[in-house]
């Protein structure tokens, strides 16, 4: 993915009649930033917890697990900064709510494909929207990876073909990070899988590689 041209894209952007240039000296990081904060704009983190919180009410879902978090995008480039992936691979967002992880870690890395499984279908039909409003401004012009999002259980389905895995598990019961950790068990050796406030279970093959400050954030690196 080249950034000058990532650049070049912000700036065709921009309005017309706009006044504002773009500084040439500004970081890849921050011009990173700037597109997902123009793809997201639409999609805030209140409206996503109203949608979860009425699909749950409506359905009588109570467990605490399915409450709503996401990952800032400066949290996850921290991420990514500390660990610095191999190009290539797959990248999963369990519980990825209305997608905005993976749209940020397509913009970060060249992964072959970026993928995010959610159960509430509110949330997966947002992601899908957020998706074609991303390929509507012509991001993929730029060789992102490919996008996909899934609508299941993240119990139930397979994802052991992932290479870097990310869980906001803040509110994961113990139950649910128990079965987690079982399914990681399966990943290819040397993959990722970062986790907030709870960690994977390190009998199942994981070793402690990044425990982040603030608002923590582990990474597990799978044991070779």
């Amino acid at each position: 993915m080249d950034h000058a041209r990532i650049l070049n894209f912000l700036n065709s952007l921009q309005n017309q009649d706009s006044t504002q240039q773009s500084d040439n000296t500004q970081s890849s990081q921050e011009s990173l930033k700037s597109l997902y904060e123009k793809i997201t704009k639409e999609y805030s983190l209140q409206r996503a917890r109203t949608l979860s919180r009425e699909e749950r009410l409506a359905n009588h879902l109570t467990s605490n697990s399915l409450s709503y978090g996401e990952i800032e995008f400066k949290s996850l480039s921290m991420v990514f900064q500390c660990v610095s992936p191999k190009k290539g691979g797959v990248f999963y967002d369990l519980g990825s709510g209305i997608g905005k992880g993976v749209i940020a870690a397509s913009l970060m890395h060249q992964f072959d494909i970026c993928k995010g499984i959610e159960c509430l279908h509110s949330l997966h039909e947002q992601a899908c929207n957020l998706k074609q409003e991303m390929e509507q401004i012509g991001v993929y012009e730029y060789q992102l990876p490919k996008i996909e999002f899934i609508n299941g259980d993240v119990r139930e389905l397979d994802w052991t073909d992932g290479t870097f895995l990310f869980a906001s598990t803040t509110c994961f019961d113990p139950d649910l990070m128990k079965q987690l950790s079982k399914k990681a068990a399966d990943l290819k050796e040397g993959s990722y899988f970062i986790t907030v406030t709870k960690t994977l279970d390190p009998q199942t093959g994981w070793d402690l590689c990044n425990c982040h400050g603030g608002w923590l954030r582990f990474t597990f690196n799978k044991r070779k």
